[in-house]
């Protein structure tokens, strides 16, 4: 149980929440991989890039009142994904961006975003590939 206590604890230090609005995302326009729009996701305008050795990704969200919490995953074959973190909404009303960032790896990965509806629905971003070779 202790265990499970410090590993979920070192993952939330990971996670940057949106409430701090001093802080900037480390976004430029250099090797900034987008996700094509999906009209049946409220998940907007998902990239991603690797800065200073760390996977940054970013993505907005409409209706943000709606949604409970999202899961990045990521996955080596673009099949077989796996929860890289777990990432809970603001509380804020309408639209809200979210950021979260990890160690790069030295091979190519792909993320997507689960969203977590508070009526249980879920819905995926589409799926960007972060290839540190690039």
């Amino acid at each position: 149980m202790i265990k499970l206590f410090i590993a979920f604890s070192i993952m939330l230090l990971r996670i940057y929440l949106p409430t701090d609005k001093n802080i900037t995302p480390p976004f430029t326009n250099q090797q900034v991989v987008k996700a094509p729009q999906n009209d049946s996701s409220k998940i907007e305008n998902f990239k991603g890039q690797i800065l200073q050795h760390k996977v940054w990704l970013q993505w907005n969200v409409s209706q943000n009142e709606s949604t409970y919490k999202f899961d990045v995953e990521k996955s080596t074959d673009g099949q077989h994904f796996r929860v890289a973190a777990l990432v809970f909404s603001s509380e804020k009303n309408d639209a809200d961006q979210y950021l979260f960032f990890e160690n790069a790896s030295h091979r190519k990965i792909m993320y997507r975003i689960k969203l977590f509806e508070k009526d249980n629905r879920t819905t995926y971003s589409k799926t960007i590939v972060i290839n540190p070779k690039n």
